[in-house]
């Protein structure tokens, strides 16, 4: 990466950082806007952190930016929380860094939290133990922001995946407009709760559906040993023209393994590696394949 030119607007700050492609070369444009003031400004270091989070995945340096900022406003916690919760490994330790500096927010009093914050909050409780998302639940409908419907559903999704399905459906019945996340965290929670028919009749009731939306009721079939209804709703689900992804594949070798179709099997990791891109993150969804497909071949009878 050349040398920064210098920047006549926030713009092209930002359209420069878009250009990045190593951590090298965002430190160098941080040393840029430091070197010329831009620095200062909480807009430049919210961008920053972004990038180093999400595109590079270098959450310590984006953890420094936001440490070097001084008096950070609520969209830059905002950013930190969300660069917490989008960190896969290791998952508690990330969860418990989130909620400390949720706490640390809730000391100080400043910046108050906004209806942005709480669902990376609910997130990050829900590694930890459902006793903390009732006590984030509590915190939000005392701060004024149980109506929102971006923070019900992640009480929802929460609720459910502990198997507290009771209180899940409430949420999802009180809410103002269901959208198809929402519809999708309940089906997942009846599937974990071992409901997998209310899972399937709620899933067809979906007026709308995506990829994780088929993903959740071909895995809930799975981890409920209905094998052959897991490879009937994957069928259905290229039928209807949604394209699979690496979690797809993953699911459905399960399934090849219990009911022995090795060559249907090896067929879906030949197409999700030629055809399929394994984003967000290519090396866990590649590696999940290759654990499901070793699980494949021990459910078979082949490895023991």
């Amino acid at each position: 990466m050349s040398p920064a030119p210098p920047f006549s607007s926030h713009g092209d700050f930002v359209a420069a950082l878009h250009s990045c492609a190593t951590l090298a070369h965002l430190k160098q444009l941080h040393a840029h806007a430091v070197v010329t003031g831009r620095a200062a400004a909480q807009p430049t270091t919210f961008h920053l952190l972004r990038f180093a989070s999400l595109r590079l995945s270098c959450l310590p340096y984006a953890r420094r930016l936001f440490d070097a900022t001084p008096s950070p406003n609520v969209f830059l916690h905002s950013a930190m929380l969300s660069a917490y919760s989008a960190a896969s490994y290791p998952a508690q330790e990330h969860a418990r860094d989130s909620l400390a500096l949720f706490l640390r927010m809730l000391r100080r009093g400043r910046p108050a939290p906004n209806q942005f914050v709480y669902p990376f909050v609910l997130r990050a409780a829900c590694a930890i133990g459902v006793q903390l998302v009732r006590s984030i639940h509590c915190r939000a409908c005392k701060d004024g922001f149980y109506e929102h419907d971006v923070i019900r559903t992640s009480l929802l999704d929460g609720y459910s995946r502990y198997g507290m399905m009771g209180d899940a459906r409430k949420l999802f019945d009180g809410l103002t407009e269901r959208n198809v996340v929402s519809w999708t965290a309940l089906v997942s929670g009846y599937a974990r709760a071992g409901k997998v028919g209310d899972a399937i009749v709620l899933f067809e009731q979906m007026p709308q559906k995506d990829v994780p939306a088929w993903n959740a009721i071909i895995a809930g079939c799975t981890q409920n040993g209905l094998f052959v209804e897991a490879m009937g709703i994957f069928r259905r689900m290229v039928d209807e023209e949604f394209r699979p992804n690496g979690t797809t594949v993953s699911c459905l070798l399960s399934a090849c393994g219990h009911l022995g179709m090795l060559k249907i099997g090896k067929l879906y990791v030949g197409s999700i590696q030629d055809d399929v891109p394994l984003n967000p993150c290519p090396e866990l969804c590649g590696r999940g394949i290759a654990y499901a497909s070793i699980g494949m071949y021990f459910w078979a009878g082949l490895i023991v």
